[in-house]
């Protein structure tokens, strides 16, 4: 059965178009800010418009891809740039580019992640979704962008942020799952759903995989203690804990999570067609006639997608198996 592709493009201040020789989009809860590029031929003009008279840096940008006019909404974001090269090209970036603008100052002697997100989120107006109030402890931010302090909370406290359309979401992803994507898992049949020779996937053994947990706990007076289990040279994941009262508590939670982590499956990612909308922190079950033992459910990590005159396609990230 064949699909046309279609596609609707709405970039202020013009009216949507249904068109682009290219879009390509990359998508991760781990790289803070989602990014598109749209290309199209060099000379193009929408409705006698000048493409790089009118767009401008700041201006809104939404994408939806689909088959047949049924068409999904996978963008949405803000113009950060235009090049007339040819194919002439436009850059965006999700709303976290409004934060990137946005400069702020504060000094806390002790201060919560709700606190915090209240006091620099709320006077923007913008929405934003936090289940979890951690104990920061001593903050001191001079003259640093929203987005700067954001990156800062990842990198220091494995507190991760990112939007999903207007809302930002933050807090620590965990093995279990994400409250911000559907739990239903999307199924992808190898000989079915999978363009042949695209997948770059190793199958591990649970007897094979190598671990690294680099622990790293906050007491209850925003104390850090570190500590490393498992196997030096295996595969490094740091993961972050809270409330701890001391290194064997530490180590006990950590190790808890390795026996979780410890299991078979696939690594790696495989490239799929856009019949099936995956989009990060979703589940994906892998079901393999060949292999019917290598079957499970595996959290998304992040997406590519690409679209266009190479058809419709989406290369997925496989994170932890969760069943």
């Amino acid at each position: 059965m064949a699909y046309l592709l279609t596609c609707s493009i709405k970039l202020e201040p013009l009216q949507s178009f249904d068109f682009a020789h290219e879009v390509v989009i990359d998508s991760s809860y781990k790289t803070l800010t989602d990014t598109a590029t749209l290309r199209f031929p060099r000379n193009i003009k929408l409705r006698n418009a000048n493409l790089r008279e009118v767009l401008k840096k700041g201006q809104k940008a939404k994408l939806s891809l689909g088959y047949d006019g049924n068409n999904k909404e996978l963008y949405l974001g803000r113009i950060v740039g235009v090049k007339p090269e040819t194919p002439f090209l436009i850059e965006m970036e999700d709303e976290m580019w409004t934060l990137k603008q946005k400069n702020v100052s504060k000094a806390y002697p002790k201060v919560s992640l709700n606190q915090l997100l209240r006091d620099i989120i709320t006077p923007l107006g913008i929405v934003y979704e936090c289940s979890q109030d951690i104990n920061l402890g001593k903050i001191r931010i001079e003259k640093t962008t929203i987005a700067k302090v954001l990156e800062m909370l990842k990198d220091n406290y494995g507190i991760y942020s990112f939007f999903i359309g207007e809302v930002l979401h933050v807090g620590t992803p965990n093995l279990s799952g994400f409250d911000y994507a559907s739990q239903s898992p999307i199924a992808f049949d190898f000989q079915k759903d999978i363009p042949k020779d695209s997948a770059s996937l190793s199958y591990v053994s649970s007897d094979d995989r190598k671990l690294r947990i680099d622990a790293v706990g906050f007491t209850t007076d925003n104390k850090v203690i570190k500590a490393t289990i498992g196997e030096q040279d295996g595969e490094v994941h740091t993961l972050h804990y809270y409330g701890i009262t001391e290194e064997a508590e530490l180590r006990q939670r950590a190790l808890a999570d390795q026996k979780r982590m410890q299991v078979s499956g696939y690594k790696g990612v495989f490239t799929a067609f856009g019949t099936h909308i995956v989009k990060h922190g979703n589940v994906v079950s892998l079901k393999d006639n060949e292999y019917p033992e290598r079957e499970g459910n595996y959290r998304v990590e992040s997406v590519k997608t690409t679209f266009g005159l190479a058809g419709f396609r989406q290369e997925i990230e496989l994170g932890a198996r969760i069943s």
